[in-house]
């Protein structure tokens, strides 16, 4: 992946001690994107910031939820359980103007899924298998129902959907 990193704007929430999802401006240094890119075509993009408290040993998943901000010194809006340092490493995908061979950009509110392949492949012959859903279950003020003999293998989301997972 292309690295970019954390710039020193970068907002955090005052206390992330608790272990919950807060919202965090992930500052973007516009410099380090193509000629022409659009900051705001970012919202649905996925970031993986690396080394999240763990020295490099996890990185956590998640979803730009908007771009804050100004033109020199963008935020993306971002849900994040812990904070992150100046100068983070981190990546984005499912970015459009992105795309490289290989890789594929999901527009979510067209419907559509656009493929590069690979120089010499094309689809495979029995076509291509892609999730449609961010979210497995999500109960929410849901504290008189039960929900019991549920189980998910092979995975490491946590329970609140936020993804903890193997540095890239």
């Amino acid at each position: 992946p292309n690295w970019l990193f954390a710039q020193p704007w970068s907002t955090h929430p005052p206390d992330t001690s608790d272990r919950k999802r807060h919202i965090h401006g992930l500052g973007i240094d516009p410099t380090a994107l193509p000629a022409g890119a659009n900051v705001s075509v970012l919202v649905g993009a996925y970031a993986h910031v690396l080394g999240c408290v763990e020295n490099d040993v996890n990185s956590q998943l998640t979803k730009v939820m908007g771009v804050a901000g100004n033109a020199t010194r963008p935020l993306l809006r971002v849900f994040f359980r812990n904070s992150f340092n100046t100068y983070q490493r981190f990546y984005l995908e499912n970015v459009r103007w992105a795309l490289t061979r290989g890789s594929f950009y999901h527009d979510e509110a067209a419907g559509s899924l656009y493929y590069w392949p690979h120089a010499a492949d094309g689809l495979p012959p029995t076509g291509v298998v892609a999730p449609l859903l961010d979210a497995l279950i999500e109960l929410t003020r849901a504290s008189k129902y039960i929900v019991s003999n549920l189980s998910f293998t092979d995975t490491t989301y946590y329970a609140d959907g936020f993804w903890d997972g193997p540095a890239q």
